[in-house]
């Protein structure tokens, strides 16, 4: 992402997933899987076989009545999967370390505290998650059937938790918020989206700053989308 003024590059869609810009369904289907990659290369073939399943965020013409699945990594999962160690050295610290390592800087002591957290998470164990998502049980059931038929059965890939997940009747999470800051536009993906109005984009350009895809740089550290 660039800062106000500067020429943006355009977003190349068809390699960016499409949990990383586009809303979630409301209301949605959700299912998640984490898996842990006891051989690499059975890990590798899984991701070869899994990747025609990912949606990528040139879903058209409406992202918000579409389906999809998407992954991610943990730093120990790259390390299953083989990843060269210049790669692995070149991610930040935080990423590297995990977060039940970083619990105490984070404030998840006492109740909140690792140990206290539900298994697998807070161990090594924790490689990859698979989730998927859709507006309704059926569409999530058929995206999902497509991405399990890559690691189910798999040799040297192990699934270890799962999670089936919905809207509540209120359209509120458990918390009691209707969920906003955890799904924020992005202006570049404003820009070359025609299925986004103009004044949305513009609204967001004109709040002048640098936002990277995680957290905030240092320059205009204060300012916030508007």
């Amino acid at each position: 992402m660039t800062g106000s003024g500067e020429t943006q590059a355009p977003l190349e869609l068809d390699d960016i997933q499409s949990g990383a810009l586009h809303s979630r369904p409301t209301p949605y289907a959700a299912h998640y899987t984490v898996l842990r990659i006891d051989d690499g290369g059975a890990g590798r073939e899984m991701l070869r076989q899994l990747l025609p399943a990912i949606g990528t965020t040139s879903l058209a013409p409406e992202p918000d009545q579409q389906a999809w699945v998407s992954v991610g990594f943990s730093f120990e999962g790259l390390k299953a999967l083989g990843v060269p160690q210049d790669s692995l050295d070149s991610f930040p610290e935080e990423f590297r370390q995990g977060m039940a390592a970083r619990a105490a800087i984070l404030g998840d002591t006492g109740e909140s505290a690792p140990e206290h957290w539900e298994k697998p998470f807070g161990t090594p164990d924790v490689h990859v998650a698979v989730s998927a998502l859709s507006p309704d049980a059926a569409r999530l059931e058929a995206v999902l059937s497509r991405a399990r038929k890559a690691f189910e059965n798999q040799p040297g890939v192990t699934p270890i938790w799962k999670l089936d997940a919905h809207v509540l009747p209120t359209g509120r999470e458990a918390f009691g918020f209707k969920d906003a800051i955890g799904q924020p536009a992005w202006v570049a993906y404003c820009r070359t989206n025609s299925s986004i109005s103009s004044g949305v984009a513009s609204s967001l350009s004109s709040a002048a700053q640098t936002w990277l895809l995680i957290g905030i740089s240092k320059r205009n550290p204060r300012r916030r989308p508007g």
